[in-house]
């Protein structure tokens, strides 16, 4: 079964950021830009931008939708092919997974956006995305217990940090889908990672 409270409870924050950060942000830039009439243009334009620097930080969360959207039967490969085009490998099945295909579609095109990934393979039977990278992520802050399989790193933020990629909110708003789908994250070796689909599909 889905669970969509912490989506719901991430979305709902950043709306009600949005409003209370966004509302003095305008009055600012509005502000600024009445400036420039009065000074010299460049005096006001660095403030200007980190105005459009904060508003957009909440960009990202107006492309999802909440729990209250009607979730949809949805054949998951045929998603994954669209996303991931040709670096997926798989058989064409029959793999129905319900949810708000938007969300995860999303997810996923963030995912395919900010890491280098080289190819998308999926294990039919265990519902397994396997993700191969064309590097390694740095994982000497994540001793191994027994194997790759046991590495600390457990969820899309965790590897975002690793690779220090600088992607605002995006690693915590597509973990908060992937929870919604009742996906779990593991990393497998140093350039390979796995997304698994624990719940009804």
């Amino acid at each position: 079964m889905n669970s969509t409270g912490p989506l719901d409870l991430m979305l709902s924050l950043m709306q009600t950021l949005s409003h209370q950060v966004r509302t003095p942000l305008s009055v600012i830039s509005n502000d600024l830009t009445f400036f420039q009439s009065l000074i010299d243009p460049s005096e006001c334009e660095r403030g200007i931008s980190k105005c459009r620097q904060i508003s957009d930080l909440f960009k990202p969360a107006q492309l999802l939708v909440n729990s209250s959207t009607k979730p949809q039967l949805f054949n998951l490969l045929n998603l994954l092919r669209e996303v991931f085009e040709s670096s997926f490998e798989s058989e064409m099945i029959d793999l129905q997974c319900q949810g708000v295909q938007n969300n995860l579609r999303q997810a996923f095109s963030w995912i395919n956006e900010l890491l280098p990934i080289e190819s998308v393979g999926f294990l039919a039977d265990k519902c397994l995305l396997r993700f191969k990278l064309l590097s390694s992520i740095d994982i000497k802050d994540n001793p191994r217990e027994e194997g790759p399989e046991h590495l600390k790193i457990s969820c899309m933020s965790e590897i975002y940090a690793a690779y220090a990629i600088d992607a605002s909110v995006l690693p915590i708003l597509i973990d908060a889908v992937l929870v919604s789908f009742s996906v779990e994250c593991r990393v497998i070796s140093e350039n390979e990672f796995s997304l698994m689909f624990v719940g009804e599909t």
